[in-house]
C-alpha cells in the first residue's frame, strides 16, 4: 500500500465546482471495468478515439465521463508513468 503524501499547509485550497471527467490509469483496465460492471452495476464501453491514444473503457455518469486507460505497473510513489 502506498503512503498518502502529507498536504502542504501553504498550499492554496481550491473549491471544486464541477468535475467533467475522471481518468484512471490501471495495469489491467479490463479487470477494473469488470469490477465496475459486476460489482457496481456500471457498464463501460470499449472505445478508441479515431486513432488518438490507447483503446480504453469509458462511460458517462450524468455529466461526468469516466475512462479507464492502460498503464504500465509502477512502483509505489512513481507517478511519472
Amino acid at each position: 500500500m502506498c503512503p498518502i503524501p502529507e498536504q502542504n499547509p501553504n498550499q492554496r485550497k481550491v473549491e471544486t465546482v464541477f468535475i467533467s471527467a475522471v481518468i484512471l490509469r490501471a495495469p489491467d483496465p479490463g479487470r477494473l471495468a469488470a469490477f465496475y460492471r459486476d460489482v457496481l452495476g456500471i457498464a463501460l464501453e470499449v472505445t478508441h478515439h479515431g486513432g488518438e491514444g490507447p483503446v480504453h473503457f469509458e462511460c458517462e455518469l450524468g455529466d461526468c465521463i469516466s475512462r479507464f486507460i492502460p498503464s504500465p505497473r509502477t512502483k509505489c510513489g512513481d507517478l511519472t508513468q
